[in-house]
């Protein structure tokens, strides 16, 4: 296998994901307060949500990168 076909395989498998899951949630810590022998830590939740339009794109991407391969072959 070349460079393309994995590149492929990785983009429609990307895509498949994308499609599966729209956003994913990150956690960051917030600065935590030092009271003496106390900590006290908040963690706040971001949600980063992707469009539709990306997975498909990768997927469509991929497939055709699979078929110029095979074409090449």
């Amino acid at each position: 296998m070349n460079a393309p076909a994995i590149l492929g395989i990785l983009l429609i498998l990307l895509g498949l994901a994308l499609f599966a899951c729209h956003s994913f949630i990150d956690t960051t810590a917030e600065k935590p307060i030092h009271l003496g022998p106390i900590h006290v830590r908040a963690e706040k939740q971001h949600s980063i949500s992707l469009p539709p339009i990306i997975g498909a794109v990768a997927l469509m991407r991929g497939v055709v990168m699979q078929i110029q391969d095979r074409h090449r072959s």
